[in-house]
């Protein structure tokens, strides 16, 4: 794939990216593209102006929506024509850059033993046949043949350059961010999904008003079959999609949130709606569903007589990408749940465990992260670890030390990729069990997140005590603690340079042998 690309690097100065436009179908029905590399600094005139009217937002979709309005009036459009948000497809006159403007795509690869071939500025280039499908679907609706584009990861970065990828992977919080939408493709139509899209769609009338809810839940425990016949059974497949496992789309929609556009084959649903179907099923459904997929098994006299194969995919939807579609919520992400996520979805390379997330780390934390694909995943584990303490100054990351993990980092570190961490296995509030009598008051309820206050700390004394039952960790400077379970001894060894409380020049390269005795 190294030809499309001429040799020519990505110039970071310039915030340059690739882009792809799908051109109409030829009569022999080839997959036509064209890539062209461009800058997300080259702002149109009006963009420009009202960026300095308006100034900063922090919410993208809120900045997107506000200039959408902006043209609107200064396109003197009726009052029918206005909308309060931005089309997920703008006008070609409310592009913001002056090559145009584009979107995201957010897909699975897929299986690549079976290729197929695409042309790309007039070069074959061979992928994989999910991607075919994605470019098939959105050649169809026309909407990316001349000057709102695609920015896919795949095409758009040279894979074979590894500091292009590094330096790429580094900017995916700033382009799907910037993107004017994101297009989610979950995959060619197939088991009926077009039914699972309308079951959501039907649900998702009922999100946000408890009656509607409850009336719903009653008149579905009353007639099973109230939706079309097979509704079930298609969403739960639907949920069961590899799309929804892999670790990359996480951040993709949740940065898209409400300007991602979700397609199932050619079938397509606003993405904040589809979560507001999840949303009223998990409230209000969670057993009706069950009693209604039996009853569509029986109809079809199926031997398989279960009921909602595997709910975990249902969990992750909700709690996991919607959860983290409203920034509200996003932006309280602590380590845990970060660590949670990533072990439980999938991702080819076990770097991406960290970098996969990466738009999604707190701030703080992500600036001491620097993607780096020549380096091991250990030494990626590592650097987080290290930046985490850095930004925090906090060892407040040893409540989830790579006890078990097998990467082949030191035991202090978590280890993104173990797949043995329970979900859910914690509450957000830590209470300290056992007589205790610390030098330094602990007040209680301890907050997991905000355990980093520098006057509980004293460097040279910490004794850190880990329960593996509760999942508490107390860093206090003495304990007597009635934890039963066997005697396990790690060794924290490492180099800070900032410590946990004001020291003179002279300390501050201070090495810290820390020994967390649980007995």
């Amino acid at each position: 794939m190294v030809s499309i690309y001429n040799n020519r690097t990505l110039d970071a100065s310039k915030d340059a990216i690739r882009v792809v436009s799908i051109l109409p179908e030829s009569k022999n029905g080839a997959l036509q593209c064209r890539m062209k590399t461009v800058s997300l600094q080259d702002w149109t005139d009006s963009y420009s102006a009202f960026v300095v009217k308006h100034g900063p937002i922090s919410n993208h979709g809120e900045c997107l929506d506000s200039w959408y309005r902006s043209w609107t009036q200064s396109q003197r459009l009726s009052s029918n024509d206005v909308l309060e948000r931005a089309p997920k497809f703008p006008d070609k006159s409310a592009y913001r850059f002056k090559w145009g403007d584009f979107a995201a795509l957010s897909y699975t690869w897929g299986d690549p033993s079976q290729p197929e071939i695409i042309e790309i500025n007039g070069t074959n280039i061979q992928v994989t046949r999910n991607l075919a499908s994605a470019l098939r679907v959105l050649r169809k609706i026309c909407m990316f043949d001349s000057g709102f584009m695609l920015w896919i990861d795949a095409l758009c970065i040279n894979q074979k350059d590894v500091p292009e990828v590094s330096s790429q992977v580094g900017k995916m919080r700033e382009i799907y961010t910037l993107s004017w939408s994101v297009i989610g493709f979950l995959g060619a139509e197939e088991d009926e999904s077009w039914k699972a899209i309308k079951l959501l769609d039907n649900l998702a009338n009922s999100y946000g008003d408890p009656k509607k809810g409850i009336l719903l839940r009653d008149k579905l425990l009353e007639k099973l079959d109230l939706f079309e016949h097979g509704s079930w059974i298609a969403l739960n497949k639907f949920s069961t999609r590899p799309y929804w496992d892999r670790l990359w789309i996480i951040q993709e929609v949740a940065l898209g949130s409400g300007r991602t556009l979700m397609f199932c084959g050619d079938k397509s649903m606003d993405w904040e709606r589809m979560c507001h179907g999840f949303d009223v099923l998990h409230q209000y459904l969670w057993q009706a569903k069950d009693f209604s997929i039996s009853a569509e098994r029986k109809m079809l006299n199926s031997a398989d007589t279960r009921t909602w194969i595997n709910p975990g995919p249902l969990h992750h939807i909700w709690k996991d990408l919607w959860d983290l579609s409203q920034p509200e919520k996003r932006s309280a992400l602590g380590l845990s749940r970060l660590l949670e996520i990533s072990n439980f979805s999938e991702s080819t390379n076990p770097r991406d465990k960290v970098y996969g997330l990466l738009a999604l780390i707190p701030a703080e934390f992500a600036k001491g992260i620097t993607p780096d694909y020549n380096i091991e995943a250990r030494e990626v584990f590592i650097h987080s670890a290290k930046a985490y303490i850095g930004a925090y100054q906090s060892l407040e990351l040893l409540r989830d030390a790579n006890i078990w993990g097998e990467s082949g980092a030191p035991t202090w570190v978590p280890d993104w990729s173990w797949t043995g961490r329970l979900r859910n296995s914690r509450p957000s509030e830590k209470y300290i069990e056992g007589d205790m009598n610390p030098d330094t008051y602990v007040e209680n309820p301890i907050i997991r997140e905000n355990l980093s206050q520098q006057s509980m700390l004293g460097i040279g004394q910490i004794v850190a005590c880990l329960s593996l039952q509760s999942g508490t960790t107390a860093i206090i400077s003495s304990v007597k603690a009635s934890f039963s379970i066997q005697l396990m001894v790690l060794e924290l060894n490492f180099y800070m340079e900032n410590t946990f409380q004001k020291q003179s020049s002279n300390q501050r390269m201070k090495r810290v042998h820390t020994k967390i005795a649980m007995t």
